[in-house]
């Protein structure tokens, strides 16, 4: 007990000199104008681009990522769109004047609140999904307004916009790749190709399926294996997570909905992009989404993925919780974690990342750390999942650890819905736990997630 309370001890003293660390970096700003100040949480200057008129610029978060990753084609034609929605519902004064990654607009305002209702009309149209090239795209946008100083302002290759008018450079082969990805994925979740498996967890008290994971799953019709892994993080990077992340929560509620009616009322976690935290648009949708619903729903986020913006996404995350969505902290381990990040957090499960399980029975530290971050989850009164539970002696051990619930292929691979009701139907606790060990693991880090 001396060596796991000493292993305690010293997680919380390495956690908290990170906190510390991380929150004495902030992130370079321009320079604020003397004039400047906040209109309804929006950045607004006091100069004036002659009379009448304001001179606002709109960045848009994910435009480098769509140009670098999906070819300068596509991110001209997506800002072509983008200035043709804009134009339609705003009475510009000037023609639009766009950079690699924002729009800069001339807008009529005498006043701060009439500026303000002209910036939230547009921040409106910018932030509704914009369908390009077969994609839905979901953009972050900050606006400001500029003064003649030039503060905000693109840099000199800013361009005025001919909406008519395309770049004519082709894309590289690779961003061919990722836009052929991304344009048959779209085509295959119209077309029913895309699915999801749940990964149940073990009750380690109960010893009973009380929840499970919600995992993406693509079956292409020309039959070429995907990594869905790294098919999110491209959906993450280029502003398409939101609608995908909104379709998987309709699926997994109708899913759900049918587990609970053949009697089997499950929790189901779906995971949760860190971007998506503090969109409140993205709350709303959520938040209505499981109003309608009699099934139990979850969200799993990562240990980082509020750290962008906390205030907000903690809002976000309290009002979930309000609504009683259960909310885990998943992965925890695998980056750098913050015993003041988990305070404030309103969740109640945390989940050990896998690479401290894989390695339980066989390393020295592994239980100290493993140990010692069940106590710290429980005195914050969090329940606690081990992740990539594949054999009987971890599981062993982290029911003598004091372990709530248990995830791995040692438990179920992911299984369809259908499978999924046949395993809980038959699922008798241990002697489902041993003929679990006889099946054969192809490729388990490639096929978790």
């Amino acid at each position: 007990m001396l060596a796991v309370s000493s292993a305690a001890a010293a997680l919380a003293a390495i956690a908290a000199g990170i906190a510390l660390l991380r929150l004495g970096k902030s992130r370079s700003a321009p320079a604020r104008s003397a004039d400047r100040i906040e209109v309804g949480g929006i950045k607004v200057g006091g100069s004036e681009v002659g009379a009448g008129l304001r001179c606002v610029r709109f960045e848009l978060a994910e435009l480098a990522a769509i140009r670098n990753l999906l070819g300068e084609q596509v991110a001209a034609g997506l800002l072509a769109c983008l200035t043709r929605k804009i134009a339609e519902r705003a009475a510009l004064a000037k023609p639009a004047v766009v950079g690699d990654s924002a729009i800069t607009l001339t807008l009529h305002g005498n006043a701060a609140a009439q500026t303000e209702r002209q910036i939230s009309l547009v921040c409106a149209a910018l932030a509704e999904t914009t369908t390009y090239a077969g994609i839905a795209f979901s953009l972050t946008t900050r606006s400001a307004i500029l003064g003649p100083d030039g503060l905000w302002h693109d840099s000199a290759s800013a361009r005025l916009l001919d909406p008519a008018a395309y770049p004519a450079d082709r894309p590289e082969s690779r961003d061919l790749n990722r836009l052929d990805l991304l344009q048959k994925f779209w085509v295959g979740l119209e077309n029913g190709e895309v699915a999801l498996a749940y990964q149940p967890k073990l009750d380690l008290r109960a010893n009973t399926i009380s929840s499970a994971e919600a995992l993406l799953r693509w079956s292409r019709a020309d039959g070429v294996a995907v990594n869905t892994g790294d098919l999110i993080t491209l959906c993450e990077q280029t502003g398409t997570i939101k609608q995908l992340t909104r379709w998987t929560l309709g699926k997994a509620i109708a899913d759900n909905e049918q587990f609970r009616a053949a009697g089997h009322d499950l929790l189901v976690f779906v995971n949760v992009s860190g971007g998506l935290l503090a969109d409140a648009a993205f709350a709303d949708d959520v938040l209505a989404l499981i109003a309608q619903t009699p099934s139990r729903i979850g969200i799993e986020i990562t240990e980082t993925a509020v750290i962008a913006d906390p205030e907000l996404a903690i809002a976000n995350l309290d009002r979930f919780a309000q609504a009683g969505i259960a909310i885990a902290i998943d992965d925890f381990g695998a980056g750098l974690s913050s015993l003041e990040y988990l305070q404030r957090l309103p969740a109640s499960e945390l989940k050990i990342d896998q690479t401290f399980i894989a390695k339980l029975s066989s390393s020295n530290r592994n239980p100290l750390i493993t140990r010692a971050t069940i106590d710290l989850a429980h005195a914050l009164e969090m329940r606690v999942t081990a992740e990539g539970v594949d054999d009987q002696l971890s599981l062993a051990l982290l029911k003598v650890m004091g372990c709530d619930l248990a995830q791995g292929y040692l438990i179920s691979h992911p299984l369809a819905p259908n499978k999924l009701l046949s395993f809980l139907a038959t699922f008798s606790g241990a002697g489902s736990l041993a003929k679990s060990l006889a099946k054969p693991l192809v490729n388990p880090a490639a096929a978790r997630r």
